[in-house]
């Protein structure tokens, strides 16, 4: 009976004729596709199964990069943990080029920190080396993701580690 109560509450709310914008989100009406108009904060009439709102934070986001494993310009097996903080500046723009923003965030900069590290000797990602390694990934990170309507805040180098490597080909696939 509950889960029924519940179907009946979220599918009313759906054909609520009135939707709001937080302050610290960005939003668009979409009708039939295409993006209608920006939504300032505050509320916001809407048609019924003609209109959906969309929105996102304009806040910081941080995004965990999952580990990744390279090997530097001189040899050394080395694991990278990295953080990345990024805010939304057009949502139009995001919209219409990507269709998620964190999972291709995260495709987008585990391959240019591992692009740009697996180039670099193990010595530069070391110590007070790391901050100017990051101030690089910043500005090339900012760049590639200007094109999608992000702003990139931050990268950070979590963690650069040696550590070993075994990767082995049996039968024409990789197994570790």
């Amino acid at each position: 009976m509950q889960a029924l109560i519940d179907f009946i509450i979220r599918n009313l709310l759906a054909l609520w004729p009135i939707a709001q914008v937080d302050e610290w989100k960005c939003a668009m009406m979409v009708r039939n596709g295409k993006i209608h108009r920006p939504l300032p904060p505050g509320l916001h009439w809407r048609w019924w199964f003609i209109e959906k709102k969309i929105d996102y934070p304009k806040t910081e986001v941080v995004l965990s990069l999952a580990t990744c494993s390279i090997t530097t310009s001189d040899g050394k097996a080395i694991a990278v943990d990295a953080n990345l903080g990024y805010r939304l500046v057009d949502l139009a723009t995001n919209y219409r080029t990507i269709w998620n923003a964190e999972l291709t965030l995260k495709a987008m900069a585990a391959g240019v920190i591992c692009s740009d590290l697996a180039q670099r000797p193990w010595l530069e990602l070391q110590g007070t080396h790391r901050r100017d390694r990051e101030a690089d990934l910043l500005s090339t990170l900012r760049s590639a993701t200007a094109q999608f309507g992000i702003e990139i805040v931050r990268v950070h180098l979590v963690a650069c580690v040696e550590a070993r490597q075994h990767r082995h080909f049996v039968d024409g696939a990789l197994s570790r």
